[in-house]
């Protein structure tokens, strides 16, 4: 009777385990990172916000979540595009060039999901993540159903 109670227990937790497995292994594949813009400083350099942005991106990515990584902002209060800055702390951070992809003209919200779903459809990439900052989620959100199905935030 100990050794059914023994086996039993195995059995559900090797159970659970592989469908937790499953799961993740289904979302995996093809997955991309949206990341949205924010001003960056006068200098060129990544403002707090943006690196508040990025750090969360590259979490995700450093755990394997992801095989691409879409930036996406144009130069809004200064001269310098948001995209190429992201790009440039994200490479610093070690993110392969190969797996970012720039969107340097969008100047809202609104623009960046516009302009992300072509770059989706041009790359036929799918599951995009997005990825903000928590008072801009909701808002972002509501935008990017507009443009795009199927897709979650970052959180």
């Amino acid at each position: 009777m100990k050794i059914f109670r023994i086996s039993f227990v195995a059995l559900i937790f090797l159970t659970i385990f592989s469908c937790k497995s499953n799961v993740e292994e289904k979302r995996l594949p093809g997955e991309t990172l949206i990341v949205l813009g924010f001003p960056a400083n006068d200098d060129g350099t990544a403002s707090e916000v943006m690196k508040m942005r990025l750090d969360l991106a590259l979490e995700i990515y450093q755990n394997k979540k992801v095989s691409t990584i879409i930036v996406t902002g144009g130069a809004v209060q200064n001269s310098y595009p948001e995209a190429e800055v992201m790009r440039n702390y994200l490479i610093e951070k070690g993110v392969k060039s190969s797996e970012i992809i720039m969107e340097k003209e969008a100047k809202s919200t609104f623009e960046n999901a516009m302009k992300a779903r072509k770059i989706l459809k041009k790359y036929g990439l799918k599951n995009p993540i997005i990825v903000t900052t928590p008072e801009h989620r909701e808002r972002a959100a509501n935008i990017f159903r507009l443009f795009i199905s199927e897709f979650r935030m970052a959180e």
